[in-house]
């Protein structure tokens, strides 16, 4: 029978690998097609919504604004010679901010000199002509450019900064404008449909980690020349040097001459033109990268073909096993009377131990409630006395910057571990949890014969060498437990000071505090610093402050530390409204928590010079826009009487989108756009009403309304009268 059971058991097993593998290899051959299919899909129509819907519209947007700019002054003088470099900084940078480039380089061939801008590094350069470029016989050309960063700048190791930048010819003596957009914009707008693989991050691609996939969307000219890609790196190279460029260049478009797409043994690849630009949008995906991206899935189907198998496989085995195997085997025992009461005396005795440590443990919580003035009873303190009898010495640990320790470990309880451990020649130790960085230590018997700085300092080295930095208040000792409160007020007021005395103190004897003022006129100043945004005197006043603060003990210093800091939090609040500059909560948390003055002074001034950034940045957007507003008003002055004026005809003229203008525009007058006009065209025919003799026929259409009876409605709803009745009662409103 056992020789049957094997058998069967081993064709079973057998059978079980022979399905996995079969089902596990017909499922993942099903879902790479699937997936392959549906990447080709998405890749077709990435390229072709990001050929469509923004290489025509963002390439001549900037060719537009591009001639639009020499036209105004300085930019014209410059190009004619009469004006220095110098003078179109200001110009270039305003340009930059309100339109849709982030780069701007001008050629004057006259002087020789070409001047740029670089808004990504507030960067204004003067240099020569761009030895690369070749105009040939065409008048706009598209080309990759490296600009170099400012210096002092560091983004991710790099040194340059690269843009995809359209040349325009201005004159036929060589002069010319450049345009363009930096690398990250062409990759987050117009390279936006990368389908990435699961392994791949965003974070790795923006910090250069990534060097294991070929997967790219490129942007190229008609020369075959990388504007600009997904992964920053290839800029400026040939598309000659990829495996797949003859499968480019010998294609054929669609019917449109405008898509194609190839599905090779290695890759997949879509390409897009755009005629009017003249530019190429490529899109790669290396299959490699496909059975990376779905070999975890690929994996968890595999585990849990596995598991249904192995369950289904372990029934068959238990049913042969209860059909062949003999019922004696089921009902034989065994009992050993040595062994059995060899194992109930240890479980006795872990009995005993886990007892004590729960006793242990409802004592160190009564304590703790009584510390934290909770209502207990108090015959449980004098119970606890009589358990642990002698003197009680508090000394409360605290662990030094437990922020920046790692959270999956339980570091009071490791604290905990070795203080019993070194305090193991007192009576008892009971520990309580202040806090979740903080111990109180109650040494429980006689400690005026032990030298209790010196274990301390056992103990504080032994917690370095686990990688936790500690610090400890010794109390006074107490003959009653309910005095040790007392103490623990006392040592309470000290916690307040650790920033005084810093990281990896011993303190043990501590008295008067010292006399320290909060510096109200050098924070009123510190504040007025930021709005000027000047940095040196910011660093003096916090020198100031700080010096002050230095080599005194009060438990005033880290409230006023506190306040500092919620007043410079409150003002750089009324500006960042959003709350997108800094997480307000975690500074002043990180303050409070310091674990000395330099540290306190490390986080202020950090604060302070990142709001001195953003500040900055908000005063000059805010002056941009105020310009914007003022402009459109006087536009609106002036043309009212254009029965065809819309936002859609002001974002035309000012280069922004209609929302954007619409947005602004209420801001600017408190009513939207439509109202604001409708207001403006009556008061001018009110004007024309009362003061002039022109017929009601022709007012309606001088002011912008294009039907009589509109113009009627309008005119009625505005001022209660119609046009007749306003004329022929206009010596009484007048009056």
């Amino acid at each position: 029978m056992n020789k049957i059971f094997r058998k069967l058991a081993r064709l079973i097993i057998f059978a079980f690998v022979l399905i996995f593998l079969i089902s596990n290899a017909i499922i993942s051959l099903s879902y790479y097609n699937y997936f392959e299919k549906m990447m080709a899909a998405k890749l077709t129509q990435s390229v072709s919504t990001s050929s469509t819907a923004y290489i025509q519209s963002f390439f001549d947007t900037i060719k537009r604004e591009a001639l639009k700019l020499i036209e105004e002054e300085p930019l014209k003088g410059f190009l004619e010679g009469s004006a220095e470099p110098e003078s179109t900084e200001d110009f270039l940078r305003y340009r930059t901010d309100v339109s849709a480039s982030e780069f701007i380089e001008v050629y004057s061939a006259k002087s020789g000199i070409a001047v740029a801008y670089d808004e990504q590094g507030d960067y204004f350069y003067t240099g020569g002509k761009n030895p690369d470029l070749d105009f040939g016989d065409e008048s706009c050309v598209f080309l990759p450019y490296a600009v170099p960063k400012k210096p002092g700048a560091t983004v991710y190791g790099n040194y340059v900064r690269d843009y995809a930048v359209v040349y325009q010819k201005i004159g036929e003596d060589g002069s010319y404008i450049a345009t363009g957009l930096c690398a990250h914009v062409t990759r987050s707008v117009i390279l936006s449909g990368l389908i990435l693989p699961e392994n791949v991050s965003y974070k790795d691609i923006r910090e250069g980690l990534v060097d294991n996939t070929d997967s790219n969307m490129y942007l190229v000219n008609p020369d075959g020349m990388i504007l600009s890609d997904y992964f920053l790196k290839y800029a400026g190279q040939s598309l000659t040097d990829y495996d797949f460029y003859e499968t480019f260049h010998n294609s054929a478009f669609d019917s449109d001459h405008r898509l194609f797409s190839y599905n090779e043994s290695s890759y997949l690849m879509s390409c897009a033109y755009q005629p009017k630009p003249g530019l190429y949008v490529v899109g790669v995906i290396q299959k490699q990268d496909i059975i990376a991206a779905i070999l975890p899935t690929l994996l968890i189907l595999s585990l849990l073909i596995l598991i249904a198998l192995s369950v289904f496989c372990a029934l068959c085995l238990l049913l042969l096993y209860r059909a062949f195997s003999p019922y004696e085997k089921l009902v034989q025992k065994v009992s050993e009377t040595s062994k059995s009461e060899l194992y109930g005396a240890e479980l006795l005795g872990e009995a005993i131990q886990k007892g004590a440590a729960a006793e242990q443990k409802a004592y160190e919580m009564v304590l703790s409630d009584y510390l934290l003035d909770r209502e207990i009873d108090l015959d449980t303190l004098s119970e606890i006395e009589e358990q642990y009898p002698g003197e009680y010495l508090p000394i409360t640990c605290q662990i030094d910057d437990y922020e920046s320790l790692s959270p999956s470990t339980r570091w009071l309880h490791t604290c905990r571990e070795v203080a019993e451990s070194i305090f193991c020649f007192m009576d008892k130790v009971l520990c309580v949890s202040l806090d979740k960085n903080k111990l109180l230590l109650i040494l429980c018997g006689d400690s005026a014969q032990v030298d209790i700085e010196g274990v301390l300092a056992e103990c504080r080295s032994t917690l370095a060498e686990a990688g936790v930095s500690t610090s400890y208040i010794l109390g006074k000792a107490q003959s009653k437990l309910k005095d040790v409160k007392e103490s623990y007020y006392d040592m309470q007021k000290i916690m307040f000071m650790s920033v005084c005395y810093g990281a990896g103190s011993i303190i043990s004897q501590f008295g008067g505090e010292d006399h320290v003022e909060f510096p109200s006129t050098a924070v009123t100043t510190l504040i007025g610093c930021l709005n000027t945004c000047d940095r040196e005197k910011i660093s003096k006043l916090l020198d100031q402050i700080f010096d002050d603060f230095e080599g005194k003990k009060s438990s005033l210093i880290s409230i006023y530390l506190h306040q500092i800091t919620l007043s410079l939090i409150s003002h750089i609040a009324s500006f960042d409204s959003e709350q997108t500059l800094i997480d307000y909560q975690d500074i002043l948390n990180r303050v409070t928590a310091a674990s000395s003055l330099s540290a306190a002074k490390t986080l202020i001034s950090q604060l302070c010079f990142d709001s001195c950034d953003y500040l900055a940045s908000f005063q000059n957007k805010a002056r941009g826009k105020q310009e914007v507003e003022a402009k459109i008003i006087e536009y609106l002055n002036e043309h009212y009487s254009d029965p065809n004026l819309s936002l859609t005809l002001l974002s035309n003229i000012f280069g922004y989108s209609p929302k954007y203008l619409g947005r602004i525009f209420k801001n600017y007058t408190n009513l939207f756009f439509t109202q604001y006009l409708t207001k403006l065209r009556m008061d001018k025919a009110r004007d024309l009403v009362l003061n002039t003799e022109m017929p009601i026929a022709e007012i309606f259409e001088s002011v912008g309304i294009t039907t009589l009876q509109h113009f009627y409605r309008l005119f009625k709803k505005e001022f209660g009268y119609s046009p007749a009745a306003m004329r022929k009662h206009r010596g009484e409103l007048l009056e």
